[in-house]
């Protein structure tokens, strides 16, 4: 089986730039309490005021709003906006870096199944010969069938078989 080394490669490229890439979002990250956002509503009616992290810090009400339901609509949907505007402020993964580490982790995915079937079938075939050479050697000491794998599992193996 052939693996596509591009899924890797971008991988790669993806870990050698994760210093630079953690530098410019922490650089980013301290600059959010300094940076301002604002939304508005009403066709500038009410406008809402927040810093890059998310908090409010000003509401104006331009004019005069007739009711208090209206008023409430506007300063929820211009602080709404505000708030979508500092979120979009935060560093977010590109998303060619998701995609990249997705089709790295799948073509790791495939090359572990193929060991994995390369072991299983490589402990079969294992099996096949230890049992061949089990039932040969019973055949050359005469032993017959006590001389199987039970036999075998009970003799004393090497420095580790007690001396009694």
């Amino acid at each position: 089986m052939t693996v596509n080394p591009e899924p890797l490669r971008r991988l790669r490229e993806l870990v050698d730039s994760l210093p630079q890439r953690v530098a410019e979002a922490a650089a980013q990250a301290r600059e959010l309490p300094e940076r301002t956002v604002t939304g508005t509503a009403g066709q500038g009616a009410v406008t809402v005021s927040a810093t890059g992290t998310g908090s409010v810090t000003e509401v104006r009400i331009a004019g005069r709003i007739l009711d208090s339901h209206t008023l409430g609509e506007y300063v929820t949907e211009a602080t709404n906006a505000a708030l979508d505007a500092a979120d979009a402020l935060r560093p977010r993964p590109a998303d060619g870096d998701a995609g990249a580490a997705d089709e790295a982790q799948q073509a790791f995915e495939r090359r572990m199944d193929t060991v994995l079937a390369d072991l299983d079938r490589l402990s079969g075939e294992l099996d096949g010969i230890l049992g061949r050479a089990a039932g040969a050697g019973a055949e050359a000491g005469g032993r017959g069938a006590a001389a199987g794998p039970a036999a075998r599992d009970s003799a004393p193996r090497g420095r580790h078989a007690r001396d009694d």
